[in-house]
């Protein structure tokens, strides 16, 4: 089964300090909600991680106007604030920190904060650090 990280974009602002806001649900009907060892219909804290992490792709994305694919090279710092249950939505607000101009032309990195939330609960935030590709000639399925 492959698992999709964002259902959708909320909202995106470019600018110097682009700004995308992604939503995603867990409906109980995934297969890592009963089988993985943590209380019973909580999200495993690590897919909150990931699905910060795309939220971050994409901004990447969207923010070079499709021309610049992240991946996720290091976690700076994380804090997971309250647990996340199958069937809530998580809303993910992420912020471009930083990106080196070269990014389109060469590998380059971007700096990135996330903010994940079930209605206004802030369950998650992380400091991130993305290695960017220019995306011709980098052939990969993009996560979303």
């Amino acid at each position: 089964m492959r698992f999709r990280f964002i259902d959708r974009v909320v909202s995106f602002e470019k600018g110097e300090r682009s700004k995308i806001v992604t939503a995603k649900a867990f409906p109980r009907s995934y297969e890592f909600i009963e089988g993985y060892p943590q209380r019973p219909g909580e999200v495993p804290t690590c897919l909150v991680l990931e699905t910060l992490a795309t939220s971050a792709v994409r901004l990447v994305y969207s923010h070079t106007d499709e021309r610049v694919i992240g991946v996720l090279l290091r976690v700076d710092r994380v804090e997971i604030a309250s647990p996340v249950q199958a069937g809530e939505e998580l809303l993910v607000h992420t912020k471009l920190l930083g990106l080196q101009p070269q990014a389109e032309v060469s590998v380059g990195l971007a700096r990135m904060q996330g903010r994940a939330f079930v209605g206004e609960r802030g369950v998650a935030e992380a400091q991130l650090v993305l290695l960017c590709f220019p995306r011709d000639g980098f052939e990969t399925s993009l996560p979303w």
